[in-house]
């Protein structure tokens, strides 16, 4: 063989070695993207389902605290509602995948937003105890047996995994609010037991409010230099018992037997303008107006009743001031205060004679406000 020979002998082993080197990489490469890949997808499929898992448990937490909100302390069945709530949730956000929330997992307590700190109450001992959080730990753990199952992990020993999630929620608090009450005491009032149910029902109110929200009382009908119209029984006072202690003294035709509804919204209104708080910024104003008939009288500068509420509604409007109207009894007129609490971006509620209960509820859910349950943690 001559050196011409020999040198491309010489060539043609280094390629084929080199081949040979290239196939043993690329196939170790090869072997290393497809467990990259694997590790991906199982990644990938943990972290949707701890995402799905977190999106359980905040429903959880949230409808938890909306019925805890809802539910008068001391109702004996409070806690145990607002698990059932969560749990049920939790499992309409992860079908299908057995029992993700205990009730060990559910703890109410209260919400340090300074320190953003979570601490339980034990509301066993303390059954009347008023929490304003909820703190919701959903699993898909061993212990629970639904964990999530891996589909390339299997090939280094891990068919599953542990996933939980929790969540921190607490019960929404309004701005501070100015309540101006405006009650028919008109002589219809004394029919059906309208009154001693209406006075019952301000109590209700009032055992919702928070100490920043100012109460304040206007009547009507009254009679002043012989106009019948409305009359202020009480200014707004972060003091709640002025007006308490004022309602018992209401009767019906205490003033006059007329209804004159927008010389009580009138005074309303000229008592959250004179009454002003500084700073105002923050604070809603709200008018809880109840009537049990039609309006007969008139307030200036209108000579109509119905037309008096219209103009007063227009006026309260101007003013930022919520309306939320109450019709109590079968002959109330119901059209011309539901006008004036939908104009005014408020709520109508329509009672019935002998329906007290339901008064009451009106008067807690307007208390309550509409403060909503969010997620802190």
């Amino acid at each position: 063989m001559n050196r011409m020979q020999a040198s491309n002998q010489d060539v043609t082993n280094r390629e084929s070695r080199r081949r040979g080197s290239i196939i043993v990489l690329s196939a170790f490469m090869i072997i290393l993207l497809l467990a990259v890949v694997a590790f991906s997808v199982d990644l990938g499929f943990i972290s949707m389902n701890k995402s799905q898992l977190q999106n359980a448990a905040d429903a959880a937490a949230l409808a938890s605290a909306t019925v805890l909100d809802h539910t008068p302390v001391g109702d004996e069945n409070r806690f145990e509602t607002a698990r059932d709530f969560a749990v049920n949730i939790a499992e309409d956000n992860q079908p299908g995948y057995g029992e993700l929330l205990k009730n060990a997992d559910i703890s109410f307590g209260t919400w340090d937003d300074s320190t953003k700190t979570f601490t339980s109450i034990d509301t066993v001992a303390n059954p009347i105890a008023n929490p304003n959080a909820v703190q919701i730990d959903v699993k898909r753990t061993g212990a629970s047996s639904n964990q999530v199952p891996l589909f390339f992990g299997k090939a280094l020993g891990f068919s599953e995994v542990d996933v939980t999630a929790s969540s921190v929620a607490v019960i929404g608090e309004d701005d501070p609010r100015d309540i101006m009450l405006v009650v028919d005491c008109s002589g219809s009032m004394q029919w059906h037991g309208r009154m001693p149910a209406v006075k019952d029902a301000l109590y209700v109110l009032a055992d919702e409010l928070l100490t920043t929200d100012r109460l304040g009382l206007a009547v009507y009908s009254y009679v002043d230099n012989g106009v019948t119209t409305g009359h202020l029984e009480r200014s707004l006072d972060l003091n709640h018992s002025l007006v308490l202690d004022r309602i018992p003294d209401l009767e019906p035709g205490m003033y006059t037997a007329w209804t004159n509804i927008a010389g009580g919204m009138r005074v309303a209104i000229e008592e959250f303008a004179w009454n002003n708080r500084v700073p105002s910024d923050g604070v809603s104003k709200v008018m809880v107006l109840l009537t049990d008939g039609h309006a007969n009288r008139a307030e200036a500068p209108e000579t109509s009743p119905t037309q008096s509420i219209v103009y007063y509604a227009a006026l309260a409007l101007a003013a930022d001031i919520q309306i939320h109207s109450i019709a109590v009894g079968n002959n109330a007129d119901t059209n011309w205060i539901k006008q004036a609490a939908e104009s005014t971006g408020g709520t109508f509620y329509d009672v019935e004679d002998g329906d007290f209960d339901k008064l009451n509820e009106v008067f807690r859910e307007i208390g309550r406000g509409s403060g909503r349950a969010r997620i802190v943690h």
